[in-house]
Parts: C-alpha cells; sequence; structure tokens
C-alpha cells in the first residue's frame, strides 16, 4: 500500500525541522564561541599593553636608580676646599726634563712642566674638572699635623736625586714639606691618592 502524499508531507516538514533546529544549534555555538575569541582577544590586547607599560616603567627604574644612587652618594660626600700642589724633578735632570707640578683641589686637577732648557716656563700638560669622590674627600680630610717639614736622604748627595715639594692649603692652614730622596708611608699615603686622579702616563713615581 502507498503511503499518503499528506504522510509524506508531513514526515517532510519534520525532518526539516530536525535540520532547521540543529543548524541553529550550530549557529548558535558558532556565534558564542565567536563572541568568547573576541573577548579573549581583547583581554590578551589589554594585558600586553599593561605588560609592556609596566616593562617600560621598570627598565626606565633601574636605568634612573644607579644616577639617583650616584647623586645620593655625592650629597653625603664631605669634601672641605683644599689646595694639593706636588712638585717633582730629578736634581741632576731637571734642566733637561724640567719639574712638574701637580695642582689638585675640590674641582680640578692640572699638571704643569717647567723647563728652561725646553722653554717650557709654564706648559700645562693636563688638564679636567673633577667630580665628587671618596678619593677628594680623603685628600680634603688629610691631617699633616705629625710630618715635618724637612725628609733628607743624607746617603744621596745634594746635587742628585728625586726631589719632591708638597704644598696643602685647607681653611687658611698651609703645610709645606720638602723631600730630598726620601720614602715616607704618610706621603706614600697622599700620592697614591693623587695618582687616583692623575692619568697613567703622568702619574707620580714614588717608591721606598
Amino acid at each position: 500500500m502507498q503511503p499518503s502524499n499528506a504522510g509524506h508531507r508531513g514526515k517532510t516538514n519534520w525532518l526539516w525541522l530536525i535540520k532547521w533546529k540543529r543548524n541553529s544549534k550550530i549557529k548558535s555555538a558558532k556565534s558564542r564561541t565567536a563572541a568568547a575569541c573576541g573577548a579573549l582577544e581583547r583581554i590578551f590586547k589589554t594585558m600586553t599593553k599593561f605588560i609592556f607599560i609596566f616593562f617600560v616603567c621598570f627598565v626606565c627604574q633601574c636605568c634612573n636608580q644607579p644616577t639617583q644612587d650616584k647623586k645620593n652618594f655625592q650629597k653625603s660626600l664631605i669634601i672641605t676646599p683644599f689646595n694639593l700642589s706636588i712638585v717633582t724633578y730629578n736634581h741632576a735632570t731637571q734642566l733637561l726634563e724640567g719639574r712638574f707640578k701637580f695642582n689638585i683641589n675640590e674641582n680640578k686637577l692640572e699638571i704643569h712642566q717647567f723647563s728652561v732648557y725646553l722653554n717650557k716656563y709654564d706648559t700645562i700638560l693636563f688638564s679636567r674638572v673633577l667630580k665628587s669622590d671618596s678619593i677628594l674627600e680623603r685628600i680634603s680630610n688629610l691631617n699633616l699635623d705629625t710630618l715635618r717639614d724637612l725628609y733628607y736622604n743624607k746617603t744621596v748627595l745634594p746635587t742628585s736625586g728625586n726631589e719632591m715639594e708638597i704644598e696643602y692649603n685647607k681653611q687658611g692652614t698651609v703645610k709645606k714639606i720638602y723631600l730630598h730622596s726620601y720614602y715616607n708611608t704618610q706621603i706614600g699615603i697622599i700620592i697614591s691618592l693623587a695618582n687616583g686622579l692623575i692619568p697613567n702616563e703622568y702619574k707620580i713615581k714614588y717608591n721606598n
């Protein structure tokens, strides 16, 4: 017996309804998935911006910290205005090589050469501005009261040997020291501090 047309149409409509509902569910799921993906993408972009801003701030803070620490360190230094003058020469060769004078104060370093033979009556060999540091602080706080004015090595002839003249001026008090081929531990400390500011090619040689 053949099914009626009405039954066939009813079955077709029922299948179409099921298919429509299934497609609606699929579209709804796709729509929810797309919305969720869009929300996640927006959250990811926002987090990326915050991470980038945090990273930039962190880098800037790290770069600024050493500078700030250096400024705080310089502020903590106690440097009393001073002037340290060191003249060095060899008694036998000074006519040819001349004399070298090192002037150091809390702001500046200058190295001069004096030589009649070389026509260098007062030539500045080197000059630079000094920044506050622990070396300048130590030099500014030197106490030379216990040092004598003259140190003389009697085993070296007066017409030979290495000579050194030191003049230290602080707060109106002047201390002058003359050394003839003589090593003194406290003077050695002063020369070592001065050499910490002097370029290698001009460092003062002072050995025991």
